[in-house]
């Protein structure tokens, strides 16, 4: 097998070039979200795999951006608190326009929301994190990296944890 790595933005593939086409959270940054999700499409051979993991807004996600409820409130500061701290700032699609494009591409497409698994990724991590912090494993210099590094984290994990955003991992075979 072969691993290939390109430019999201830009990146052109070869139609039916890839038996299995993996994106991890390879859309969120990406503004023209359509023609990429139509040149991973293309790039798969027949009877080939494609899995899109991907950080969409919930229902709850999209109603904070109107702040029509205290909850979508409650969600919505907790979204805004993650996109102020991530560099470049994300382009979140929701996950009904994330079927839509599939569905517009003439692909179906399994939704399974994964959030839970991230979110439990996250406290291991920090787990990890905080041995090492307190054996001193962790260089002085690399400290406030580690800080602004957790404080993402941190940020984002309140968002998933809030359902203004989802971990989703969408399975097509195309």
């Amino acid at each position: 097998g072969q691993f290939a790595a390109y430019d999201a933005a830009t990146a052109a593939f070869k139609a039916n070039s890839f038996d299995i086409v993996a994106a991890h959270e390879l859309l969120t940054p990406v503004a023209n979200k359509a023609r990429l999700l139509q040149q991973i499409v293309r790039a798969a051979k027949r009877n080939g795999h494609v899995v899109v993991t991907e950080i969409v807004l919930t229902e709850l996600g999209v109603a904070s951006l109107a702040g029509s409820s205290r909850r979508a409130a409650e969600a919505g500061e907790a979204l805004q608190a993650w996109l102020k701290l991530v560099t470049p700032a994300p382009q979140l699609w929701s996950h009904d326009q994330m079927m839509e494009s599939f569905f517009s591409l003439n692909v179906d497409a399994a939704p399974e929301k994964i959030s839970a698994a991230y979110s439990e990724r996250i406290a291991s991590i920090w787990g990890d994190l905080s041995e090492k912090l307190n054996s001193g494993a962790i260089p002085r210099p690399l400290l406030p990296t580690v800080a602004a590094d957790s404080e993402r984290w941190a940020a984002f994990r309140t968002a998933l944890d809030t359902d203004a955003i989802a971990a989703m991992r969408y399975r097509i075979k195309i």
